[in-house]
């Protein structure tokens, strides 16, 4: 199958100008051709910024709704596809903002190596029911090791879609890893917020939650699965059948640069 970078993109520009319209009027948000800008009032860089998902946007148009942006007095990041980054990399510098790991966009459509990830010793994998939602912000700030009150934060700011899927993985009925996928453009299904906390990594819990979540979507209609990774998350999505299309340069606003940060929109710490 031929999915390249555009295609990935056009995933997660849906999904950003999802969760930019799902947002109350409360926050600020702005879409334009290519750009999707929004301020969650979450006070870290991941959950606030611009997300440059064309080509041939123009610079110019970055630099206001950064400039916009800015004026929330919120910190933020931006994100960008690769053939801007010499373009956007002066901008960033004039905002203050400092470069940051980039940001692996990740596809798979060959599910050979999924279903004996699905199987590990302990591990019972399921839905969230409705009411159990505190489980998927818990795992988010256990995972990710930020405040309760900004995972519920985010979450309020994002909603919760009707096509949401949240799996969780447990131990004994604890649950230990998550991992939420929303179908997209182009029979595709995003995988995201796959969390466990630092505790419980290394048990192939991730792994097993990740590839539970691709499955099912594959199941039910998808042709592929794509997925923004950290850097520890690399090899675990290598090693689950996931390739990478295009990494995207990301800049930080400098005094809260940390290479811990997840991106928005991301799984993080299988």
């Amino acid at each position: 199958m031929d999915i390249d970078g555009d295609r990935v993109a056009a995933v997660f520009e849906d999904l950003w100008r999802q969760m930019a319209t799902r947002a109350t009027e409360s926050y600020w948000r702005r879409v334009q051709y290519g750009l999707v800008a929004f301020v969650s009032e979450v006070p870290s860089p991941a959950f606030n910024g611009v997300f440059v998902s064309r080509h041939d946007v123009d610079p110019t148009e970055v630099r206001a709704l950064l400039e916009a942006v800015s004026e929330t007095n919120f910190p933020f990041c931006l994100q960008a596809r690769p053939a801007l980054r010499s373009a956007l990399a002066g901008i960033a510098d004039d905002m203050g903002m400092v470069t940051d790991d980039d940001v692996p966009l990740m596809v798979l459509d060959d599910p050979t190596a999924l279903r004996a990830a699905t199987h590990v010793q302990g591990l019972e994998v399921r839905l969230l029911t409705e009411g159990e939602h505190s489980v998927h912000e818990d795992l988010l700030a256990a995972g990710f090791e930020i405040p309760r009150e900004m995972a519920h934060a985010f979450m309020q700011f994002t909603g919760r879609p009707q096509a949401l899927r949240e799996f969780v993985g447990e131990v004994a009925g604890r649950p230990v890893t998550l991992a939420a996928t929303l179908p997209s453009v182009d029979a595709s299904v995003a995988v995201f917020d796959v969390v466990t906390p630092p505790e419980q990594r290394r048990n192939g819990y991730g792994a097993a939650v990740t590839a539970s979540a691709v499955l099912d979507g594959l199941d039910n209609g998808a042709t592929f699965a794509c997925l923004q990774s950290s850097v520890v998350g690399y090899p675990v999505y290598q090693r689950l059948g996931f390739r990478t299309v295009e990494s995207w340069p990301v800049w930080v606003t400098a005094s809260d640069h940390s290479h811990d940060s997840p991106p928005v929109i991301s799984p993080a710490t299988p």
